[in-house]
């Protein structure tokens, strides 16, 4: 079977995308990410790289610019696109392929884009900024569509009887892994004095800091670590660098995640102002939930998607503070950690994988 994917998101932040897709192996898989801007490519739009074994990702051609997402540029852009694509398919070889598509302006794709054997959509966040006519004509148009949450399986019901919940997951053997403990701890998180508040993931110039920046003023004698790629571009960064007791460590090795992980003695998420959909729960807390720490989260409305059981839950900057000091006081209770590691399992992406074939299978796509 040959796939077309056409993202929303860089293949190397498509991790949805690559783990639903390593359980077809037999399938030719052609990705499509967005166009970036020329410094930051690390694919030129009419290279195609292999990037797994059975996927070659290319990046589009075309973009709307910034504040012009009319329809007509939109159309424009489709159009533009799909030429490249089939170009593409035409290269490796594609003919009707299973089309999967992400967002509500990709819709024109069903209109101009040469015979396919089928759609997915992948939908994990609600689009606000597009007309409801686009999402709609995609809904109603896929085989199957792939809702990140309740919330979205709801709206999405309305247009399709296709619709299938299936959030996002993790990888439960490796991150669990923290919940053992290791002998040693990564040096650059050994010299780091305890008690220790740690993230684990991105932190973009939309991510808000401004908790963090208050919990460290006020708590000088805990330790702040941000594990992953950071954006200097932050309104909050350069201040909270400032500060003795906060560390970034910077990007890591998936494999010594687990390490950094079983170092912290308090785990904690951020909300972006970008955030996909407060109703999606992110593969973050989906980690820290796997590794058995406590877990204090600033939701924007995640917290309806969890157990009240599993997360300390703060809506204010003052209250984040607070929880961290809860957790930090409460011993771990052995029944919650319990809790939250049995929540992470369910949420395996093998499992997750498993339930995605079933569901091509069941429409006769597979």
């Amino acid at each position: 079977m040959q796939i077309v994917c056409i993202s929303c998101t860089l293949w190397e932040r498509a991790e949805r995308f690559r783990r639903l897709i390593a359980g077809l192996r037999e399938c030719e898989v052609l990705f499509f990410e967005p166009e970036q801007p020329l410094l930051s490519r690390q694919r030129r739009p009419r290279e195609g790289h292999k990037v797994a074994g059975h996927v070659t990702a290319y990046t589009l051609p075309a973009s709307v610019p910034p504040g012009e997402e009319g329809s007509a540029q939109i159309t424009q852009r489709s159009r533009k696109n799909v030429v490249f694509v089939q170009s593409c398919m035409q290269d490796q070889g594609f003919e009707r392929p299973l089309l999967w598509l992400t967002c509500p302006d990709q819709a024109g794709l069903l209109y101009e884009f040469p015979e396919y054997r089928g759609v997915i959509y992948d939908c994990v966040r609600e689009w606000k900024g597009y007309p409801y006519d686009w999402e709609a004509a995609i809904t109603e148009e896929a085989d199957v569509v792939l809702a990140g949450s309740e919330e979205l399986q709801q709206q999405l019901s309305r247009l399709s009887n296709s619709v299938a919940l299936l959030p996002n997951g993790v990888d439960f053997e490796h991150f669990s892994q923290a919940a053992k403990g290791f002998p040693a701890l990564p040096a650059d998180l050994r010299r780091i004095p305890s008690p220790v508040m740690g993230y684990l993931g991105e932190v973009d110039g939309f991510t808000v800091l401004s908790p963090v920046l208050l919990a460290a003023q006020s708590h000088p004698d805990w330790s702040f670590v941000f594990v992953g790629p950071y954006s200097r571009r932050n309104p909050a960064f350069s201040r909270l660098n400032r500060l003795d007791n906060v560390y970034f460590l910077g990007e890591k090795s998936p494999s010594t995640l687990p390490r950094y992980l079983s170092g912290f003695d308090v785990c904690f998420s951020l909300v972006s102002e970008r955030s996909p959909d407060p109703s999606v729960v992110p593969e973050q807390i989906y980690q820290y939930l796997a590794s058995g720490k406590p877990v204090a989260m600033c939701t924007g409305g995640r917290l309806d998607a969890l157990d009240k059981v599993l997360v300390t839950a703060c809506h204010f900057d003052y209250e984040f503070s607070v929880s961290l000091e809860t957790l930090l006081e409460l011993e771990m209770d052995p029944v919650r950690k319990i809790s939250q590691m049995d929540y992470a399992r369910g949420a395996d992406w093998q499992m997750r994988e498993r339930q995605f074939r079933g569901l091509l299978s069941d429409c006769g796509l597979l």
